[in-house]
């Protein structure tokens, strides 16, 4: 029975160095197990890591994302609103350049009266040329100011001149009545 004990049996028949042999290489294994598993877990243990690493940098990425969204939507809504205002200012403009065109058209028709009633005045007259033009009316060939200063003038003369005569009738009125008393 000891022979059994000690290794007896068909393991008897080999030399004791190869059971050595035998539990050093299954002690080695276990250990290279033990050391592979320790490998494997650390490497579960780094890619978790990395996966929670990218995790955060994907959530961070999401909200810088996020944040910049709503930068372009409030860029957009502003450009929305500046755009929408350069819009009622340019009706804005387009009415004031109505206005101003009416007011050109309004103006021009008074200069075209004023012009009539010169023309007339001097063809009825028979006073000086005021106008120097061919009878048709243009603001930028006729300058009105000096032909109605030049009326006026005339008219002031003729005023003075009529008054002077209607002092000296008045004179000779009286001196007559004074005669015939």
């Amino acid at each position: 029975m000891d022979k059994r004990r000690r290794g007896g049996g068909v393991c008897g028949n080999r030399p004791p160095s190869y059971v050595e042999r035998t539990y050093e290489l299954h002690d080695q294994q276990k250990f290279n197990f033990r050391q592979f598993i320790i490998q494997l877990q650390t490497k579960l243990y780094e890619s978790q890591m990395e996966k929670d690493a990218l995790a955060d940098l994907r959530m961070k990425e999401s909200r810088k994302q996020s944040e910049l969204l709503e930068q372009l939507q409030g860029a957009l809504q502003e450009l929305d609103s500046l755009k929408q205002t350069g819009e009622q200012k340019l009706v804005e403009a387009e009415d004031t350049a109505k206005a101003f065109k009416r007011r050109a058209e309004t103006m021009e028709e008074m200069l075209q009266d004023m012009f009539a009633r010169l023309s007339h005045y001097e063809k009825r007259s028979g006073k000086g040329n005021y106008l120097r033009c061919d009878g048709t009316f243009s603001p930028s060939k006729i300058l009105l100011g000096p032909a109605v200063e030049k009326a006026l003038e005339d008219l002031e003369n003729e005023n003075y001149d009529l008054q002077d005569r209607l002092q000296l009738a008045c004179h000779l009125l009286l001196f007559t009545l004074c005669y015939q008393i």
